[in-house]
């Protein structure tokens, strides 16, 4: 799936946040960077607005409310794999 800026305002559930093949040891890891922003499996997410390479993206609770807001890089959304795809989220 490519995520273009006319994806914002879209609702997406998170698949997984998977790690470097083969894992470098990364300091810090980005992986793990993302999952304590609450990017996590099974979490919905909502990608209010893209501007100049970051991404402002809500972490939405059960009945798709705002539990938190967070921005994220170009590089670190191609990290988020999303609604069974297997390719990532790729950034044009």
């Amino acid at each position: 799936m490519k995520i273009t800026k006319e994806h914002v305002g879209k609702i997406f559930t998170v698949e997984d946040v998977p790690q470097n093949e083969p894992c470098m040891n990364c300091t810090p890891c980005l992986r793990l960077k993302i999952m304590e922003m609450g990017i996590i499996p099974g979490e919905k997410i909502e990608l209010e607005k893209h501007y100049l390479g970051l991404w402002k993206v809500n972490v939405l609770t059960e009945n798709n409310n705002v539990a938190s807001t967070i921005a994220l890089r170009d590089e670190e959304m191609e990290r988020i794999f999303v609604e069974g795809e297997k390719c990532g989220l790729s950034i044009v």
